[in-house]
C-alpha cells in the first residue's frame, strides 16, 4: 500500500469563469515555473463556454478541477479553493492573468530568510485585452509599482495597491484569520489583506514584475465604481477602524473618515445612506459582514443619520489635512486641468465671435442706410460684410474644433477609469456636463447657430 501524495509546497488557485480565451494561457505560466513543486487547483464557477474543456486538456495529474453545482461568485469559488488546497503556500491566479517563469522561486526564496511574513507580493505589469503592453501602462503602474511599507494602517486608506494575483499566502494564517467574505464581490482581496494587517501578521512585496494584469471590459472590480467604494468604506469599517484604535491612531481614523466624506462616490448615494456610512463608522453596531453592512445603509436608522451628519459636517467644515495621493486624485487633477484648458479656450472663442458679430451688426446696419443713399457705396459696404462672414466662419470652425476636443478630452477620461475605476470620475462628469451645458445655456443658446441664424437672415440667404 501507497500513502497520500506528499503535500505540495504551493497551491496554485485559478477561479474560472467564462474566460475560454484566457485560462489556457494563465495555466500554461504556472506549468513553465522553474520550480515545480506546486498543485493547481481550478474552481469553474459554471462556465457556459468552453472554459471547462481548455483545462482538462491539460493532462497534468497537479491540476485539480472542481466544478461549482451552481454559480457562487469570486469569494465564494476562492473559499472552495482554499479549503480544497494542501499547499504551505496559496497563490491565487486570476484566469486572465499569467506569470513570469520564475515567480514562484522568486517569492519562496524570500519567504524562506522572512519566517515573519504571511502575505508576499510583487509588482505587476498591466496589458490589454490581447496581451500586448498598454500605451498609458504607468498611469496604473504608479499606484501598484511602488515601495510600500504594507504594515501601517495609512498604507490602506482608501487604496488596495496589492494586486491578488501577484501574491502568495501562508495557508495556516489564511485559516487562522478567516475565509473570504462571500457577500462581497468587488474588494473581497483589499478585504482580506486588511484583516491580515488588523491581525498583527505581515505583508511585503518584490520590487520586481513577476505577474501581468489583463485590463479589459470583463473585469469584475471596477465595472461598478459606487459597489466599489461602499465596500471598500465596509472594509473601513470593519479593519481600518479596528486597527487604529488598537493603537490609539486617532488621527489615522481622522484620515479615514476624511477619505469617506470627501470622496465623489459618496455623492452618488441617497442623502441618508451617506450619513448612515459616516455615522456607522463612528457608532458601534454588530454587523456580521458585508451583505448586514449592505442592508444597514439601506435601514432607517435616526440616530445613526443624525451622527453621521455632525460628522459631515465637521470633517466639511475644515480644510483636509493630509489628503491620500492616490493614482485617482492624480489623474482627476491633470484631467480636469485639461478640461479646464479646452474650456477656457471655447470661452475665449465665443467673446471673439460675439465682437465679430457686433462688428458685422454694425456693418448690416451701414448697409441698410447706404441703400437709400448710394448704390456704389452699397456694394463696397457688401464686399465687406461678406468678408467678415467669412472670417466668423473661420472662428466658428474653430470653435467647433476646440468643442471636438472638449468631448475627445471627456471621452478619453472615460477610457481612462473604464478598466481602472478611478474615484473622482463622477466629479469630472459633473465639471465637464456643468461646462458643457453653459456653453448651451442663457442668452447663448448654442451661440454658434445663434449667430448664423441671424446673419442669414441679414443677408437674405444662406450664410
Amino acid at each position: 500500500m501507497t500513502g497520500a501524495a506528499p503535500a505540495p509546497e504551493v497551491s496554485y488557485i485559478v477561479l474560472s469563469y467564462n474566460y475560454e480565451n484566457f485560462v489556457g494561457a494563465t495555466i500554461r505560466s504556472i506549468l513553465e515555473q522553474t520550480h515545480q513543486n506546486f498543485e493547481i487547483v481550478v474552481v469553474d464557477d459554471c462556465s457556459t463556454d468552453r472554459s471547462c474543456e481548455v483545462i482538462e486538456a491539460f493532462c497534468d495529474p497537479r491540476i485539480r478541477l472542481l466544478r461549482n453545482a451552481r454559480n457562487l461568485g469570486g469569494a465564494g469559488s476562492y473559499n472552495r479553493a482554499v479549503e480544497a488546497a494542501r499547499g504551505t503556500w496559496l497563490s491565487n491566479l486570476d484566469a486572465d492573468d499569467w506569470i513570469e517563469p520564475g515567480k514562484t522561486w522568486a517569492q519562496l526564496d524570500i519567504l524562506a530568510g522572512r519566517p515573519d511574513l504571511a502575505v508576499i507580493g510583487s509588482y505587476v505589469s498591466f496589458v490589454g485585452p490581447a496581451g500586448t503592453p498598454l500605451a498609458d501602462a504607468t498611469l496604473y503602474e504608479q499606484e501598484v509599482n511602488v515601495p510600500r511599507d504594507f504594515n501601517v494602517i495609512d498604507t490602506w486608506i482608501g487604496r488596495n495597491a496589492l494586486c491578488r494575483s501577484s501574491t502568495m499566502v501562508r495557508r495556516e494564517a489564511h485559516l487562522k484569520v478567516g475565509l473570504d467574505d462571500a457577500t462581497m464581490v468587488r474588494a473581497p482581496d483589499y478585504e482580506l489583506w486588511t484583516r491580515f494587517l488588523r491581525h498583527g501578521y505581515r505583508l511585503h512585496a518584490i520590487n520586481e514584475k513577476l505577474v501581468n494584469c489583463r485590463l479589459h471590459s470583463c473585469g469584475v472590480t471596477y465595472a461598478d465604481p459606487v459597489g466599489t467604494f461602499t465596500e471598500m468604506c465596509w472594509i473601513a469599517l470593519r479593519n481600518l477602524r479596528p486597527a487604529a484604535e488598537a493603537i490609539g491612531a486617532w488621527s489615522i481614523f481622522d484620515s479615514i473618515l476624511n477619505w469617506i466624506v470627501r470622496q465623489p462616490r459618496l455623492s452618488e448615494l441617497t442623502a441618508q445612506q451617506r450619513t448612515r456610512i459616516v455615522g456607522l463608522m463612528v457608532a458601534d453596531r454588530s454587523l456580521a459582514d458585508y451583505a448586514d453592512y449592505r442592508a444597514a445603509l439601506d435601514r432607517e436608522d435616526a440616530w445613526i443619520e443624525a451622527i453621521g451628519r455632525r460628522v459631515m459636517g465637521c470633517i466639511l467644515d475644515r480644510p483636509l489635512p493630509n489628503p491620500v495621493q492616490t493614482a485617482e486624485a492624480r489623474v482627476s487633477h491633470e484631467v480636469l486641468a485639461a478640461l479646464d484648458a479646452d474650456f477656457h479656450r471655447n470661452v475665449e472663442a465665443q467673446a471673439e465671435i460675439r465682437r465679430i458679430y457686433e462688428e458685422v451688426a454694425a456693418y448690416s446696419a451701414a448697409l441698410e442706410a447706404a441703400r437709400t443713399a448710394d448704390e456704389g457705396i452699397e456694394e463696397a459696404l457688401l464686399a465687406e460684410r461678406t468678408a467678415k462672414i467669412r472670417l466668423l466662419e473661420a472662428k466658428v470652425d474653430a470653435q467647433e474644433q476646440d468643442i471636438q476636443r472638449l468631448t475627445a478630452s471627456r471621452n478619453a477620461w472615460k477610457d481612462i477609469v473604464g478598466g481602472f475605476g478611478l474615484n473622482r470620475q463622477g466629479e469630472v462628469e459633473k465639471t465637464v456636463q456643468r461646462r458643457m451645458d453653459a456653453t448651451a445655456s442663457g442668452e447663448t443658446v448654442n451661440p454658434v447657430r445663434k449667430i448664423l441664424r441671424a446673419l442669414t437672415h441679414c443677408m437674405g440667404g444662406s450664410a
